[in-house]
């Protein structure tokens, strides 16, 4: 029989690849089935605007002089991005991020390093200027020291980030056949990196410069005073050259044009619904928190190393615990900058931990809601050529429910009907109204469930938001006696549609009924919609539910509606008999989440074969599987972030225990001299040292456990999904006593040194 595709149109298709058509359930080009092919405006939205959704195609016979429904269009790329796009998203988030973290990390460690530089060298920097340098000479001098910091990691950078682009190339090909990905770095790249590695000298080598600048000659000079300072006294001049303060004008800045972004940026992405706009907003904001949530426990750090003083040296000396304490107090500016080095990387770390575990635990999710279990069978969802009926798993309903009765893995099983648009022939769509409100969006989709659907389904997706029956009885309240009619549908309809619980609404059906022409049926221009009616009544709101889209939220547009099989059968019109007659369109299992790989095999090979052609089998363990290698790229990339952050704050520890003890060298002989031994004067700076590292620890953990946890209830709200909180305590005990050995490490050394020379040495020494 020869037949052609038969679609009116009022322009042609402007994309020229071929497209792929599904023919009951068997994949075909359109090319193969002509000669005349033309495209409704319609494809081009929804191919471009909603790929996720499947056209419908009248096929026209010319022999019978009828347009037959059978050919449905399927996009499997652009759905499985779809599905996907939300989790992209925030992983460019995280990344971003990470950006400025590491950015931020470097900043402070060429920072506490030129700080530690001009502390060090206050006597040479004062006879700089005693014999006459300018101002702009030691500017340049610290300009330069910074960016011979950064030059030589930037090229390194560079280098080490081409190596790694090759070697990631190597593996992705290897492991997934793609040859078509290039290793050289993008342009986009290179300039970026350029561009933060010179950014980050010159801010880092602000502050220095002033406190190089800014200190007296005649104290720079003085070699006598010891240069730890317990008190410090700021004389300020109240003439006109000060009346500006240019830190709180910069701060005032930033502020107004963080607000000033916000409150536009804010609604034009919710109006525009641009979610990557969306989530660059909210990357401000967390970037914001973080800081504002380090400035907050840069003033709980004295409390929390007194409190710490207290639970871990009771029962050291007195004397050492004051000593002790003293040092804490002298060394607090320049500790300052390793406690926020320490918060802000641990911090950091948890953080990243968390929204990797995040972006697994979210794919993870998203595949057992969309399913509902870990294995079920679909139907291919085709027409029938005779009486354009569809096409279930009812023929094959017994031969599913004999193998779920045989097989011990299977503990319990469920249907699900096809949707009722699908089932009705020429029904275009559904729509529920109520005392003057409407819901029309495309989304109303109708089904029938078993009465133990929620029995069978994975667990923790059903959210009920109200109704008279428990929440494991809510499918079975679909049929009993007072539920006949009765549906499940979503919360948010209690807003669109006042509804209350118990009460009745309408479900409208629309037609498409068509007239005829020259003897023929008339093509769908020429064809009309009529609505009819059907009451059914609220049993319950579902906040969200497992293999179905529910959502309290308007942004959510497929929202669905459960009823008894009875009450579908009598949606139809008297098109279905009775439910018997309901075609099936899923057949979910409830199988152990531990099963093994060869049972899941052999299970899914007996239901695929008593399906036959009418369906396919989804098996939730073949589509996990293919997260593995992207799970360790991610696992690798963040191993090596935290190891980078975890270096960074080592050094910046090291420099600093290194400084503390040689500036206090005279103060260290002073108690040499009257007595104290050498181990108590070790004891003093390692306990300094775990002190400080503790505490931003501790401090580092909250905010990590804070900004992960936002970060984890915000995307729970974006996918709808049940996503735990999930702390990573094995990372954090392996940074946390690796930030205890770390302190051990840098503060043994410099005072090993200084312990080591004779009293009078210690005293000479500048």
């Amino acid at each position: 029989m020869e037949c052609f595709i038969h679609i009116t149109t009022s322009s042609r298709w402007p994309f020229t690849n071929k497209a792929h058509l599904t023919l009951f359930g068997a994949c075909v080009e359109l090319d193969h089935i002509h000669p005349f092919v033309s495209f409704v405006p319609v494809f081009y939205l929804c191919l471009f605007c909603r790929p996720s959704t499947s056209l419908l195609f009248n096929f026209f016979c010319p022999e019978e002089k009828k347009l037959i429904s059978q050919l449905s269009t399927s996009l499997p790329v652009l759905d499985g991005l779809s599905q996907t796009k939300l989790i992209s998203l925030f992983l460019g988030l995280v990344l971003n991020l990470i950006i400025f973290i590491l950015l931020s990390l470097s900043v402070l460690l060429i920072y506490s390093l030129l700080m530690i530089n001009v502390d060090s060298r206050t006597f040479e920097i004062g006879v700089m200027r005693m014999i006459g340098s300018q101002r702009n000479g030691i500017i340049m001098m610290l300009l330069t020291q910074a960016f011979l910091y950064a030059i030589p990691a930037w090229v390194f950078g560079l280098g080490f980030a081409q190596s790694a682009a090759m070697g990631i190339k190597a593996s992705v090909s290897s492991l997934l056949g793609i040859e078509d990905i290039s290793p050289i770095l993008t342009w986009d790249g290179i300039l970026l990196g350029c561009f933060l590695g010179l950014l980050t000298p010159v801010a880092a080598s602000i502050v220095p410069i002033r406190a190089a600048l800014g200190k007296n000659l005649q104290d720079s000079l003085d070699t006598r005073q010891s240069k730890t300072q317990a008190v410090k006294v700021s004389i300020s001049r109240a003439d006109s050259s000060s009346a500006i303060s240019w830190d709180t004008v910069a701060i005032g800045f930033c502020l107004s044009l963080f607000g000033a972004s916000i409150y536009y940026g804010l609604p034009l992405a919710l109006l525009t619904m641009n979610l990557g706009l969306l989530l660059n907003i909210f990357f401000v904001i967390l970037v914001a928190m973080l800081l504002g949530m380090v400035l907050l426990c840069l003033n709980l750090q004295r409390f929390v190393e007194t409190g710490l003083i207290k639970i871990f040296f009771f029962w050291e000396n007195r004397a050492l615990r004051s000593v002790l304490s003293k040092n804490l107090v002298a060394h607090r500016d320049r500790n300052q900058k390793t406690s926020i080095m320490y918060a802000l990387s641990l911090g950091f770390i948890i953080f990243v931990s968390i929204a990797a575990s995040l972006q697994i635990e979210t794919i993870q999710y998203a595949k057992q809601q969309s399913h509902g279990a870990y294995m079920e069978v679909r139907s291919y969802s085709s027409y029938s050529l005779e009486d354009g009926s569809v096409v279930s798993l009812r023929s094959v309903a017994k031969q599913l429910e004999s193998i779920a009765k045989n097989d011990p893995h299977i503990e319990k099983w469920t249907w699900i009907s096809e949707t009722l648009h699908r089932t009705i022939p020429k029904v275009t769509g559904t729509f529920a109204t109520h005392t003057g409100y409407l819901f029309s969006r495309s989304g109303v989709d109708v089904y029938a469930i078993s009465p133990g659907f929620f029995d069978t389904t994975i667990q923790g997706f059903l959210k009920v938001e109200s109704s008279n029956y428990p929440d494991e009885d809510v499918a079975r309240s679909l049929y009993e006696d007072v539920g006949y009619g009765g549906a499940l549908v979503s919360s948010l309809w209690k807003d669109k549609l006042g509804l209350e619980l118990e009460q009745e609404f309408l479900l409208g059906i629309n037609v498409k009924t068509q007239s005829t022409k020259n003897g023929m049926e008339a093509t769908s221009i020429d064809a009309y919609e009529e609505s009819y009616f059907c009451h059914l009544r609220a049993l319950g709101f579902l906040d969200a539910a497992p293999a179905f889209k529910y959502s309290p939220f308007p942004l959510i547009e497929h929202q669905t509606v459960l009823v008894s099989f009875p009450t579908f059968a009598n949606l139809t019109g008297g098109y279905l008999k009775s439910a018997e007659d309901v075609p099936l369109g899923r057949f979910l299992v409830k199988i152990p989440a531990d099963l093994d790989k060869t049972a899941r095999d052999k299970l899914q090979s007996r239901l695929s074969s008593a399906a036959g052609g009418h369906g396919w089998v989804y098996n939730y363990g073949h589509d996990v599987e293919p997260l593995e290698i992207p799970t360790t790229i991610i696992t690798y990339i963040f191993s090596l972030t935290t190891f980078i952050a975890m270096f960074i704050c080592f050094f910046s520890l090291m420099s600093s225990m290194f400084t503390n003890v040689y500036e206090q060298t005279k103060e260290i002989g002073v108690l040499r001299a009257l007595g104290v031994k050498t181990n108590q004067m070790h004891r003093v700076y390692v306990y300094e040292a775990f002190v400080l590292v503790m505490a931003s620890s501790c401090l580092g953990i909250l905010i990590g456990m804070a900004i992960g946890y936002a970060m984890t209830m915000q995307q729970s709200l974006f996918t709808q999904l049940p996503i735990p909180f999930i702390f990573p305590w094995v990372i954090m005990v392996t940074v946390f006593v690796g930030s205890i050995l770390f302190a051990v490490v840098a503060s043994w050394a410099p005072v090993h040194h200084v312990m080591s020379m004779q009293i009078v040495q210690i005293f000479r020494y500048v």
